[in-house]
């Protein structure tokens, strides 16, 4: 029984899944947690600490470049935020519904510009939360399967047919 999971993909979807994904590779997660944590309080830090090389007129110039850095610091998620962004919208094609479908010999996945199959041999993991159901067919390329655009009576079947083909983490 072929399964038609139609859901439109927004930005916020987007980093859900990328979050998801984010956590299986650790040194990755890390890093994203540097950027997004420790680099604004480092900035704060430069921004307090600048204020007092003002009042002498030696280190005025080594303050303005703290300034400078501590600006940077704590803008630096806006910067990753546009990042992934970009990334976003250089990697959909159209903005509108998707419908994955999923049966025994493939899934297909077709959007409003773009229509694509792949055999289940291709698809080497599964990964899972409460919300997302990622299916890789590459170590950082996925086909995300919202899980509130199943019905609930239907997941435990979609489940068992995503088990007997892939192995799940």
């Amino acid at each position: 029984m072929p399964f038609h999971i139609e859901f439109t993909f927004d930005f916020n979807a987007y980093l859900r899944t990328q979050k998801l994904h984010l956590k299986h590779h650790r040194w990755q997660l890390i890093l994203l947690r540097f950027q997004m944590v420790f680099f604004p309080l480092l900035g704060i830090f430069a921004l307090v600490s600048a204020i007092p090389m003002f009042r002498d007129g030696y280190w005025a110039l080594l303050g303005v470049l703290e300034l400078i850095f501590g600006i940077f610091l704590v803008a630096f998620p806006l910067y990753v935020r546009w990042r992934w962004k970009r990334c976003f919208m250089r990697t959909r094609v159209g903005s509108g519904a998707t419908v994955v479908t999923l049966d025994d010999e493939k899934i297909s996945v077709a959007g409003e510009q773009a229509r694509s199959e792949v055999a289940w041999a291709g698809i080497s993991r599964c990964v899972q939360d409460d919300a997302y159901c990622l299916l890789y067919i590459a170590p950082a390329k996925f086909i995300p399967i919202p899980k509130d655009a199943v019905a609930p009576e239907i997941w435990p079947e979609l489940q068992a047919l995503i088990e007997t083909h892939v192995r799940t983490h």
